[in-house]
């Protein structure tokens, strides 16, 4: 069986370049718009002498064009990149002598450097990095860059105490290439830390060109910070001096100047996304491994191999360097501490997933998971993991995970029902109802016409049970509780989908978006699922990237990603689309023929959709829109090159747009159970396009039969229903 990681190894890879900072260089968000800057190269020096110095560069963009350059000989305007910059087209230019720069000292005995810089603008407005160098008389001064962690002109390194510093050293023209000594200056005072930063350019003034009073480490290119204060700022400044004895000239928060946040150990980190055989998203990074506080706790299934798969996204500023695993270590050790490392894998920025299992039935595991950055930050994060076995010993187990207006009683009396149908009691009876018993509630009141005898529900004659999740203070639906069903069907309305809140609330939020970890781990199980509704919606609403369409969750946008429930089981990978829309939903092809050809709203004049007697007449009832989410981006799912997601409807969303999207689909591959997947409610439509909907699933797809004379018989501890609701 094909590893389920391999499916979504393009997007981790996507998501490990974004994570590390491979990012920095797009000029707008990260959509199919977006724009990859352009790349300027200073080229070695031809020729140079102590009165002029021509400086040559080239610039290449990878998805546009140079429009032109801007240039500057002011090293303060090189630091900061703001300030004095010439426009030119041309790709050379001559310094000379006399050009002055602000802070350049006289009466020194070397002369005063020259300086230079030059950026690439391409056609979109898209500008480079900055390509920058010194000139001492004929020489080229050295450059330092710090590369561990890597400095940043907004953000500061946050480190920890006894943090490690690397940097590189580069002398073009030395034989070598590199620096003979390196040397740093680390300011801890606020006033003066607020002066070099304003104008860095104040560092040659203040200690050049000697820079005695700066700690020498040979050519040694690290450092590590000790006796640093938590909650301190400092400013480390680190120099090289090349054969002619001539130090580092340019001062900038992009090379060799670093502005460190010193932070207590274990607090900061790479915040970890978990995926797989179980889902978590950490809030915050840093260590997560205190047994006197809440880890995050899952249930998964026993008896089978497991993988769980993770990314990291670490601080501002920083990059990730590496992660490791380790289950159930008998030491797991200080976070990153390599002595311990027997009981972990080994650290690697490759390492993004962890196989293990099977797990036996009641036992309990520790899953820690570590991500480290370039500034020596840790995150560690523990899973606890509780192996629960499965039965699959029932047929099907509806969960009404919606939040519909229960029943109005005053004084006794059951109130007639209004506004959008169907209330909850409503619906039951739709979905429900052995049909042939009197209504109960306001149904069952003679002041209302009443005692009236239900219809049969769609689902009457199959053998199920039901789930409601209303106002339960934990989350009801557990693995071991689905664990007993063969199939699951997982309904939630659109309103229920858009309600925040405590799911323990009357109005709170759905479950499936607040913990959707036990059906998911139903799935992976090997359970089948048929997504009712306003599914996609529920589980992506808190990821929506802020400034985009919250209407669409796109992989464009990072928002469709692995870890994300429909992103995993559904298997809607590259755009998810919801709103409410007139449309037009058609069977695609004919491999699921079962399924009615059209799904056709009520038909007014059908005694099969005449409204129930007290929403006659009822503007709710013959609805001109409904609520859909569908696949908006072409998407494809291959596993040993065949096509594994099939599309069973399609829905026309737009008169002006009549090409249709699939909003009904089946995965029906090897990474976890079969998923059917459908975008709209089972209720809305005409009475026999909702039943040829439930049959084309439940006969279809799963295989199972409709016994219409069998009465629906629902085991008392799986029933969880909120007060008022009533089956007729």
């Amino acid at each position: 069986m094909r590893s389920r990681n391999q499916a979504i190894a393009a997007a981790l890879a996507l998501l490990v370049l974004l994570a590390t900072g491979c990012s920095s260089h797009r000029t707008s968000s990260l959509t199919g718009a977006d724009n990859q800057s352009p790349v300027v190269q200073l080229e070695r020096p031809a020729s140079a002498g102590a009165e002029a110095q021509r400086v040559d560069w080239n610039a290449h963009d990878v998805d546009g064009t140079i429009d032109h350059y801007e240039i500057t000989v002011d090293p303060n305007a090189i630091a900061t990149g703001s300030g004095a910059w010439e426009r030119t087209e041309s790709r050379s230019h001559v310094l000379r002598a006399g050009n002055a720069t602000p802070g350049a000292l006289t009466g020194r005995r070397t002369s005063e450097p020259r300086f230079f810089g030059v950026r690439a603008v391409d056609d979109r407005g898209g500008i480079s990095d900055i390509a920058a160098r010194a000139y001492v008389g004929d020489n080229i001064a050295p450059t330092v860059q710090i590369v561990a962690p890597r400095p940043s002109r907004i953000y500061e390194a946050l480190l920890e105490n006894g943090s490690a510093i690397r940097w590189e050293g580069t002398d073009p023209d030395a034989q070598t290439g590199k620096p003979l000594e390196y040397r740093y200056l680390l300011l801890d005072d606020r006033d003066q830390i607020r002066l070099v930063l304003s104008n860095p350019d104040t560092l040659r003034s203040l200690y050049g060109p000697e820079y005695e009073t700066w700690r020498s480490v040979g050519h040694r290119t690290e450092l590590t910070l000790e006796g640093l204060t938590p909650l301190q700022l400092y400013l480390l400044i680190v120099i090289a001096f090349d054969e002619q004895g001539d130090a580092t000239a340019l001062f900038s928060r992009a090379n060799n100047m670093l502005v460190i946040d010193v932070v207590y150990p274990g607090v900061y980190g790479p915040v970890l996304t978990v995926f797989g055989a179980v889902s978590h998203q950490m809030s915050t990074g840093g260590v997560h491994d205190d047994p006197g506080q809440p880890d995050p706790r899952f249930d998964v299934p026993a008896d089978q191999a497991l993988e769980v798969g993770w990314y990291g996204t670490p601080p501002q500023g920083h990059l990730i360097t590496g992660y490791r695993w380790a289950l159930d270590p008998k030491n797991p050790g200080e976070p990153g501490d390599d002595r311990t490392r027997g009981d972990w894998s080994k650290w690697s920025l490759t390492t993004t997933t962890a196989s293990f299992g099977p797990l036996a039935g009641g036992t309990e595991h520790r899953l820690y998971i570590e991500a480290r950055t370039d500034g020596g930050l840790v995150t560690r994060l523990m899973i606890i993991l509780e192996a629960v076995a499965t039965s699959f010993d029932r047929d099907v187990l509806i969960v009404d995970d919606m939040r519909l207006t229960p029943d109005r009683v005053i004084n006794g009396v059951y109130q007639r029902p209004s506004g959008a149908w169907p209330n909850a009691a409503e619906l039951d009876t739709f979905l429900y109802a052995r049909g042939g018993f009197p209504w109960q509630g306001a149904y069952a009141d003679p002041a209302n016409g009443g005692p009236y005898t239900s219809s049969p529900g769609i689902f009457n004659g199959y053998s199920f049970d039901t789930l409601g999740t209303r106002s339960s203070p934990t989350n009801p639906v557990t693995l071991e509780l689905l664990g007993r069903y063969r199939h699951v069907i997982w309904m939630v309305d659109y309103q229920s989908a858009t309600l925040s809140g405590s799911p323990s609330l009357s109005n709170g939020s759905c479950w499936l978006a607040v913990d959707p970890q036990p059906l998911a781990s139903y799935i992976q199980a090997g359970g089948k699922v048929w997504l009712v509704g306003a599914c996609g919606l529920a589980t992506m609403k808190a990821y929506n990237r802020p400034g985009t369409d919250a209407r669409v969750f796109s992989d464009r946008d990072l928002e469709l990603v692995p870890g994300r429930f429909v992103y995993d089981y559904p298997h809607w990978r590259s755009e998810l689309t919801v709103g409410a829309t007139t449309l037009q939903l058609d069977r695609f092809g004919t491999k699921y023929a079962s399924f009615p050809e059209s799904v056709i709203p009520k038909q007014v004049g059908s005694p099969e959709d005449d409204p129930p007697p007290l929403r006659l007449p009822d503007p709710f009832w013959y609805r001109k829109q409904t609520f859909v989410e569908y696949i908006s981006r072409s998407t494809m799912i291959l596993e040993s090159g065949a096509s594994v997601l099939d599309t069973v409807y399609k829905a026309t969303v737009s008169s002006s747009n009549p090409v249709p999207f699939p909003m009904m689909t089946v995965y029906r591959g090897s990474e976890c159970g079969q998923v059917v997947m459908t975008g709209v409610d089972i209720w809305g439509w005409s009475r026999s396009s909702c039943v040829g909907l439930v049959d084309g699933v439940l006969q279809g797809i799963w295989g199972l039969h409709r016994d219409p004379g069998a009465p629906r018989v629902a085991s008392a501890d799986v029933r969880h229903e909120p007060a008022g609701r009533r089956r007729r």
